[in-house]
């Protein structure tokens, strides 16, 4: 298992590496760099290079090498429930002291904001956060349906197309709401990765934005 979770599984271990990926847990044990002992890698002349930490800084990896192999370091386990407490907060000064309280304790955490609110002085970026509370390991495997997926991510894809033909700033305000309506502070045991993969329960959802695309902006906040 990594110590390091990507925010995406659609991603390669040379990739990770490259980009040093952080994730949900990045406040508590680092970026993926930090947990990678050696690579080897090819430089534009064709050379074979064996690169440690300490000269990670040294190069622009994807562009002056391409990384073939890397050694990092892993920990023992198997498929993983966590537990979760989701709490929901009214603007962003809010978020800010939950998350002062909250990193010592947890190893994992996610907030959702709403960046379309406009409410009153201060209230910018209602949301919820959720914070793993317990971690559990097992050596059970999820069973997928093969087949049902494939129905779902083919009705998801039709669905979206069309939704994606009225999709307006005032349609976002109005989906934002609903979601932050329906949130209530609670605890929850769910699957790692389908709470790490949120973004994988509604497949085809980023065609919404099809065909002009869209930027995603992450923005650091001191704790």
């Amino acid at each position: 298992v990594l110590f390091r979770s990507p925010g995406i599984d659609e991603i390669t271990v040379g990739g990770a590496f490259a980009s040093d990926v952080h994730g949900k847990n990045s406040f508590k044990v680092g970026n993926f760099r930090q947990h990678v002992t050696s690579i080897k890698a090819v430089d534009r002349l064709g050379n074979l290079l064996e690169v440690f930490p300490k000269n990670f800084a040294e190069y622009i990896f994807g562009v002056e090498l391409l990384v073939l192999e890397v050694r990092l370091k892993v920990k023992l386990g198997g498929s993983k429930t966590v537990l979760v407490k989701r709490i929901r907060f009214n603007d962003s000064d809010e978020l800010v002291s939950l998350l002062n309280y909250s990193y010592r304790t947890s190893n994992h955490m996610i907030s959702w904001l709403d960046c379309f609110f406009d409410g009153k002085k201060n209230e910018l970026g209602r949301g919820y956060l959720d914070i793993v509370l317990k971690e559990n390991y097992s050596n059970t495997k999820k069973r997928s349906n093969k087949f049902r997926d494939l129905v779902i991510r083919k009705i998801s894809k039709v669905i979206f197309l069309t939704i994606g033909l009225f999709y307006t700033k005032k349609m976002v305000k109005y989906v934002n709401k609903l979601i932050f309506m329906r949130q209530k502070s609670k605890v929850f045991k769910v699957d790692f990765n389908s709470w790490n993969f949120a973004h994988k329960k509604i497949p085809n959802s980023n065609l919404i934005h099809w065909p002009n695309g869209f930027i995603e902006i992450q923005p650091l906040i001191k704790i």
